[in-house]
C-alpha cells in the first residue's frame, strides 16, 4: 500500500508514463529500500544505547531520523529517480 501511495503522490511525475516491467521493479527495489533502512534502524538503536547508554526512547528517535533521511535518499536516487 505505501509503494502505491508513494508512487502516486509523491514521485507521481515520476511514475505516469511506466511500463508494467518498470512499476514491478520498483515495487521490489522499495521494498529492499525499505526492509534494509528498517534493518538499519534497529542496528543504530543498538550502537547508539551501546555507546551512549541513554534510553531506547531517545535511541529509537534518532535512529528514526537517521533511517528516515536514508530512506528518502534511495527512494529518490535509486527507486523513483529521473533517468
Amino acid at each position: 500500500m505505501n509503494f502505491f501511495i508513494c508512487s502516486r503522490w509523491v514521485w507521481g511525475e515520476r511514475t505516469k508514463d511506466c511500463s508494467r516491467s518498470t512499476t514491478f521493479k520498483r515495487f521490489i527495489g522499495f521494498n529492499l529500500s525499505y526492509t534494509g533502512t528498517f534493518l538499519l534502524k534497529l542496528g543504530l538503536i543498538q550502537v547508539i544505547g551501546l555507546l551512549s547508554g541513554w534510553d531506547v526512547v531517545w535511541c529509537n528517535l534518532i535512529a528514526l531520523m537517521i533511517s528516515g533521511i536514508v530512506n528518502f535518499i534511495m527512494n529518490e536516487k535509486v527507486v523513483f529517480s529521473s533517468k
